[in-house]
């Protein structure tokens, strides 16, 4: 099943849930007239790594991966918004992410797909951002993905979820899998 992906660059949405405050954060922003709820960015499985299928163990360019999600609601109100963004957040060695990519999604073994993205660009499917790190030698590299509420809940439902990022596999954890529940519980009904 393909997914409805386009650009969103949720950053700040994001990190507005990587404060101190309960997941997920809800924050209404007066000026724009728009309520952000947010996520907590969680690690994602560090023993499911795999690069091109093997383990990626001894030469992980990847030092910390998380992932989060958020939505908008027009005004202070709840809603069933257009799309849901999921973010990957990558603290990297070496560009992870740069170049054509497939992100395919696995919930509960069921295939969810979206197209080619590129990081070299913010116009088509996916939002990539990436940057050096002050003084750590590292680069922050983040990926966004929209979907539709009705395949965010399949994914935020599901008992396993395995994701194919370019060519890294990882695997949600048990703490990734309960906060897109309380996320995709805050969806009007």
């Amino acid at each position: 099943m393909k997914l409805a992906i386009a650009v969103v660059l949720l950053a700040c949405s994001v990190a507005l849930a990587k404060d101190k405050h309960q997941s997920p954060a809800i924050k209404y922003d007066k000026f724009k007239d728009v309520t952000t709820f947010a996520l907590y960015m969680t690690e994602v499985d560090k023993k499911s790594f795999k690069l091109n299928g093997e383990s990626a163990k001894g030469d992980l360019h990847i030092t910390t991966l998380q992932t989060g999600a958020a939505f908008d609601c027009p005004g202070q109100v709840q809603c069933i918004p257009k799309d849901i963004t999921i973010e990957f957040s990558a603290q990297t060695r070496a560009w992870a992410f740069l170049g054509v990519h497939e992100v395919t999604i696995l919930a509960d073994g069921q295939k969810i797909q979206g197209p080619a993205i590129t990081n070299q660009s913010t116009a088509g499917a996916v939002g990539a951002l990436g940057m050096p790190m002050s003084g750590t030698g590292l680069l922050d590299e983040k990926v966004y993905v929209t979907v539709a509420p009705i395949l965010f809940e399949q994914i935020a439902n599901a008992k396993s979820v395995d994701v194919q990022l370019g060519s890294w596999t990882f695997s949600f954890t048990q703490k990734n899998l309960d906060e897109l529940k309380k996320l995709n519980s805050l969806l009007k009904r």
